[in-house]
C-alpha cells in the first residue's frame, strides 16, 4: 500500500500540488492525467523517495518497480527479455524499441507496485495495445499520462 497525508509540494514560484489524503491499495490501477508542469512526474518521484523536498507524509509498504520518462538509458537485460521484446542484443535501438525493451523488463518482474511515467512514449499503436494487455495482468499500476 501507498499512503499519502497532507502532502504539499512547493516550487520557488508556486505551489505545485497539495494532497490531503490518498491511499493506494495493491489492486488499484491509477492514471495521472494532466497538463505538462502540473506535477505528475514529481508525485511519482516523491512516492519513490527520489524527491524529498516536500511537506507531509508518504509511506510505501510494498516494493516498487518504476520507469521514469527521463530514464533514457537501456539497462542490461536477460536474453529472455530481449527475445520477448523481439529485439537483438546489439543495443542500437530506436526510441520506441528502447521503450518497448524497458517496459518488457519491468512488466516481467514481480513488483507489487509499478510506477511508470509516460509509458506510451515512443510506442506505435500496436505496441500501445500490447502494453494495455500486459498491464491488465499486473496487480498495481500507477502511471503518468496513460491513455
Amino acid at each position: 500500500m501507498i499512503y499519502i497525508k497532507n502532502l504539499i509540494k512547493t516550487l520557488p514560484d508556486r505551489r505545485l500540488f497539495e494532497i490531503d489524503s490518498l491511499s493506494i491499495d495493491e489492486n488499484d490501477k491509477i492514471a495521472l492525467i494532466g497538463e505538462n508542469g502540473t506535477g505528475k512526474t514529481t508525485l511519482l518521484r516523491i512516492i519513490l523517495g527520489l524527491d524529498k523536498d516536500y511537506t507531509g507524509q508518504v509511506r510505501v509498504d510494498r516494493e516498487l518497480g518504476y520507469l521514469l520518462n527521463y530514464d533514457v538509458k537501456v539497462n542490461d537485460f536477460s536474453d529472455e527479455i530481449y527475445s520477448r521484446s523481439q529485439l537483438s542484443i546489439d543495443g542500437n535501438y530506436s526510441p520506441g524499441e528502447a521503450q518497448r525493451l524497458k517496459l518488457t523488463g519491468i512488466l516481467s518482474d514481480s513488483f507489487k507496485f509499478l510506477l511508470i511515467d509516460e509509458p506510451t512514449s515512443h510506442l506505435d499503436l500496436n505496441q500501445k495495445e500490447e502494453l494495455i494487455k500486459k498491464a491488465k495482468f499486473k496487480k498495481s499500476w500507477i502511471s503518468s499520462n496513460f491513455p
